[in-house]
């Protein structure tokens, strides 16, 4: 009839894309990254800075999965080809897959990432990675305390989450009591 079909908008894309990027078993992240590709194709001009939300469950995905060399890549290409800044939420994603790996070093690229692209870090943003550090052991405390070390230094008015500080304190015990068990039992064989 001559009718325009109207073409579907970055919120639409990333609609599909959390569907599919979503655990569980209808996940597809390769579907997903095809969604993506055709959402970078067709949201175009002043709407393409929300392209940002397809990009955003699919880095989380592969972040969460452990993919964090393909979930930068990602990143890199929302930044060259889509010339789309990630937000506070993409780089929260990074934080955590880093973290889960114990991975103060990682954690420290993203952080220098974000300050170079001028992302605050929030209280979500301390949790979401002390909450991946707790997940992996209190032996992770010491990259834990890097880690916020190098927020507090970056960012003046950075605040950790109440249960970032407790879990800190608690796993200084754990491992105050684990040093000592490790120096009685060199002293008893001895």
């Amino acid at each position: 009839t001559g009718k325009r079909q109207p073409r579907p908008d970055a919120y639409t894309f990333s609609t599909f894309i959390n569907a599919l990027s979503e655990e569980g078993p209808n996940q597809d992240l390769k579907l997903a990254y095809e969604v993506l590709t055709d959402m970078q194709k067709s949201v175009r001009g002043r709407h393409r800075e929300k392209q940002v939300y397809g990009f955003s469950p699919l880095i989380n995905a592969l972040a969460k999965a452990g993919e964090l060399e393909a979930a930068h890549r990602l990143v890199e290409i929302m930044q060259v080809r889509s010339r789309v800044k990630p937000n506070v939420v993409i780089y929260n994603s990074l934080l955590a897959g880093h973290a889960r790996k114990g991975d103060s070093d990682g954690c420290a690229r993203v952080l220098e990432s974000m300050r170079r692209n001028k992302v605050e870090p929030t209280a979500v943003s301390s949790m979401s990675l002390f909450n991946s550090y707790k997940s992996t052991g209190f032996h992770t405390a010491i990259p834990a305390v890097d880690s916020l070390d190098r927020m507090a230094e970056t960012w003046d008015v950075f605040d950790a989450h109440p249960s970032t500080l407790t879990w800190l304190v608690d796993s200084a015990g754990l491992l105050l009591k684990h040093a000592r068990l490790v120096s009685k039992a060199t002293t008893d064989s001895e």
